[in-house]
């Protein structure tokens, strides 16, 4: 199993900010360029078949975020994860969202994994 370490999310990506969808195009790609390099430097390799992915959030603060939302924030960095390593998104078969500790900066850990 390898850990993918992101730092933490582009609030701007949030379903709930209001931002103008041209404005948009630009920071989901910066997210999926970030998480193409950070997957490649990683040397993840997995197989198509059916994969679980375990998201864990570790925020920069103490104030309240839902993991619903977490995950929508996170899926730039996702469809970039799977790009770098030539797959669909699709074949995610489990996705675990869990919280982490508060930890200066906040960053969120990715593991991928055959399920």
């Amino acid at each position: 199993m390898t850990k993918i370490f992101f730092p933490w999310l582009d609030s701007r990506l949030s379903p709930n900010k209001r931002i103008d969808r041209r404005a948009l195009i630009g920071v989901k790609q910066d997210a999926k360029l970030l998480a193409m390099a950070l997957t490649r430097e990683s040397r993840l390799v997995l197989l198509e078949t059916d994969l679980q992915i375990k998201i864990t959030f570790c925020p920069p603060d103490k104030r309240r975020r839902d993991l619903d939302n977490l995950y929508a924030t996170f899926k730039a960095y996702q469809d970039g994860i799977f790009e770098a390593m030539g797959l669909d998104d699709c074949l995610i078969d489990r996705v675990i969202l869990q919280r982490g500790e508060v930890v200066k900066d906040g960053y969120v850990i990715v593991e991928l994994t055959e399920a």
